[in-house]
Formats: C-alpha cells, structure tokens, sequence
C-alpha cells in the first residue's frame, strides 16, 4: 500500500501475531531508507463452560469449569436473581461453584453471564443457567360436610387437592378417625363412613415433604325404622306387661341401633282399672 497505514486486523489463530510493515520513503525520485513498524495482534478468547444447563435443590451446584482457546484467559461473571436465590456472590471470577439456597416457593433460575479476557481484549460473553428446585408445597380443599348416600353408612366424596414443586412431587394420603387407611394419590372419590374422617395428605420430592390436612364429615341423614310388638288386652291392671326394649325391632342404615322406652300414658280411663296404655320406644 501506500499512504498512511490504517484499517484492522483480525487475528485468526489462538495465540499472538506480530504484524510487521516496512515502510519505504521516496522523493523527488529518490529512495530512502525503509523503516519497519511492528504491530502485535492477539486473538479474541472465547469461553467454554464445562456444563450450561443444571437443575438443582437448595445446596451445592456442581462446579462450573470454565476453559478458552487463548492461553491464559481469564473469567469474571455476574449473576442475577440474587434474591429468591441466595448464596454464590452477585459476581465473582475464575470457576463457579458453591451453594445456591431457593427463598421462594416456586423453581429459580440463576443465570451466569461470563465474559473471557486475554491480553487485554474482552471476548464475547457466554451464558450458564442453574436453576434451584422448590420443596413441594401441597394445597388442601376447604372441609367438607356431605350426608349419607340412602341405605349405606357412608358415602364417596370426591375432592381436588394440588401440589407444586421441582421436581413435581409425588403426593400419598391418610385417614384417620370414623375412616382410616392410606394409599398414593390424593384419596379422592373414596368411600368415608359416617362420623368426622381427618384426611392428610403429603408431598414429596427430592427437595423435602410438605404435609396439608382437612376433615370430611359424612352425616347420617336417614333416620332407623322401628316395629313394636302388637297391641294387647289385659283383664287387671296386674296383667299389664313391663316395657321390654327386646320385644322391639329396630333396624338402621348404620350398626348399633338403640332402642330404649321412652314411657307410656294411659288414657281413655272410664273407671279405676279400664283404660288405654300408649307404651312409646325410640330407636336411634
């Protein structure tokens, strides 16, 4: 060329490349003495991190190894969402690595922006993202109250109960009180007896257990059936039977039926010993 010098250079390998241009002068038809200028030209590093994408609970993430094609590259970063997770510093430089703590209830994710450096020149940023599972949180419906379906001593209930969590928890149940057993899932649209039934139920993932409760109350609606025995005539009043709750028949939807005599009334009384007794027993 000729002239002033002036344009760029980009450096194509991974290591510095001395540029030496000899510049001749000349006038008048004369030529002087070339001179020689030397303009050295590093690389842009660029960065490599060892793992890019991780999901993790509340803890140790596993160490970030950051590599680059220069020889002798160095690495600083920033984060964000130092908040809802806390722990590693908002920036640092070199490898990544300690413990990441989620303060929410909901999965975050961290996302580290690197940005490589040799000899000077800034390469271009890339990117690391962990993101910080959330313990199971589980939700419970209101209590329930429900009468008994006609005939049985109990009734099914359905119900819609949620869980939330990284990684998605799974969720088991338990009963206790007028019914009891366990299984996975939430329970619902299983048969409770009548009485008060306290269901639990319980979330779980790799980050931890969470535990909601609610009761079911089945109500017996539907009242027992009685027959007494057959009306009787007596000649004397020393004739007239004692209340006998066995000679009753009573008979309900639910086990243990009760049959006690409530009294009797006499009426219909036209002399001392000629009247009417109305004997009454209740089943319940």
């Amino acid at each position: 060329g000729s002239g002033t010098i002036s344009g760029s250079l980009v450096n194509t390998t991974n290591a510095p490349v001395v540029v030496t241009f000899t510049v001749t002068p000349s006038a008048n038809g004369c030529t002087g003495t070339p001179v020689s200028f030397n303009v050295t030209v590093n690389p842009i590093p660029t960065a490599t991190a060892s793992i890019t994408s991780q999901t993790v609970c509340s803890g140790a993430i596993t160490p970030i190894i950051l590599s680059g094609n220069v020889t002798g590259t160095t690495f600083s970063w920033t984060r964000d969402n130092t908040s809802a997770a806390t722990g590693i510093p908002a920036s640092g430089s070199g490898d990544i690595s300690g413990t990441l703590t989620n303060t929410t209830s909901n999965p975050v994710t961290v996302t580290f922006t690197i940005t490589p450096s040799a000899n000077g020149c800034p390469g271009t940023p890339i990117t690391a993202a962990v993101t910080v599972g959330a313990a199971p949180v589980v939700s419970c419906p209101a209590n329930i109250s429900i009468g008994n379906v006609a005939n049985t001593c109990g009734a099914p209930v359905t119900y819609t109960a949620t869980a939330t969590g990284i990684p998605a928890p799974g969720i088991s149940y338990s009963f206790s009180g007028a019914t009891t057993g366990s299984g996975s899932g939430t329970g619902s649209g299983s048969t409770f007896n009548v009485g008060v039934t306290t269901v639990t139920l319980t979330a779980t993932n790799s980050c931890g257990t969470n535990t909601c409760s609610f009761t079911v109350t089945v109500l017996d609606t539907q009242n027992p059936t009685i027959s007494c025995p057959a009306p009787v005539t007596v000649s004397c009043a020393g004739e007239v039977p004692a209340p006998d709750i066995a000679s009753v028949t009573a008979t309900d939807n639910c086990s243990g039926v009760t049959v006690t005599h409530v009294g009797d009334v006499i009426s219909n009384q036209t002399c001392a010993g000629r009247y009417t007794i109305e004997r009454t027993y209740r089943a319940t």
